[in-house]
């Protein structure tokens, strides 16, 4: 178990790691760039992952249940310009790259961003409607270990589409 679970947020992503590895059916995306964040050194000198993520994806490789996708979307990238709101703009840049990794993939993101769930995608989503059908989950969100339980099925409860911009 990993050395820092004094904050529920990290206890709920590890569960969330947990039940996903054991879900042999479940297959995982990570593009260059998101392998890229998951290491890149903040300044304290240890990785933004926690060991236990990296072991979890470690693991997830070994047993061939990761799949490498493209984490770039050129039409994306010029879309996000057109978003009227400008703090969701820099928002959407600087995760550009998660947003195109659940996009080249199945549609499905754990994130514990919820101000890009509830605010920035929604109105990337109306300039670009296919960003509605994105599932962009909290691993803390009421319902996840059901909705990891049936495999990620498809659930409208966690579609970018069901939320609100200013949410």
């Amino acid at each position: 178990m990993p050395e820092q679970l004094d904050r529920p947020a990290q206890l709920a992503c590890v569960r969330a790691l947990v039940a996903i590895a054991g879900m042999p059916d479940i297959h995982v995306a990570m593009s260059a760039e998101l392998t890229a964040e998951w290491l890149k050194k903040r300044a304290n000198g240890k990785v933004y992952a926690s060991a236990f993520a990296l072991t979890w994806l470690s693991t997830m490789r070994q047993s061939q249940r990761l799949s490498h996708v493209a984490g770039t979307n050129p039409q994306i990238d010029l879309q996000i310009a057109a978003v009227r709101l400008q703090g969701s703009r820099k928002a959407l840049a600087k995760d550009a790259h998660v947003i195109a990794t659940a996009l080249n993939s199945d549609r499905r993101c754990l994130s514990r961003d919820d101000k890009m769930r509830d605010h920035h995608l929604p109105a990337l989503a109306q300039v670009v409607p296919e960003i509605g059908e994105l599932q962009w989950v909290n691993p803390g969100s009421a319902g996840v270990a059901q909705w990891i339980g049936s495999a990620m099925a498809e659930n409208t409860g966690f579609k970018i589409r069901d939320t609100a911009v200013g949410g």
